[in-house]
């Protein structure tokens, strides 16, 4: 049996989490290398981000 390595998660309003089998929790949101806690994904803030964000010049890029 092979184990992951320890990841450590921490949102953009300076949650933490720490998972020793390398497993993302329940209620999280991960994209484009970003992480989001629960509180934030259900206030829907990666949805603004993810939506809004970035440079003008990537929005068009898209």
């Amino acid at each position: 049996m092979r184990l992951s390595a320890p990841v450590t998660l921490v949102c953009e309003c300076s949650t933490e989490f720490r998972s020793a089998d390398g497993h993302i929790p329940a209620g999280w949101t991960t994209r484009h290398g970003k992480c989001w806690c629960a509180d934030c994904t259900r206030a829907g803030i990666p949805v603004r981000q993810l939506l809004h964000g970035g440079t003008r010049q990537r929005r068009r890029a898209a």
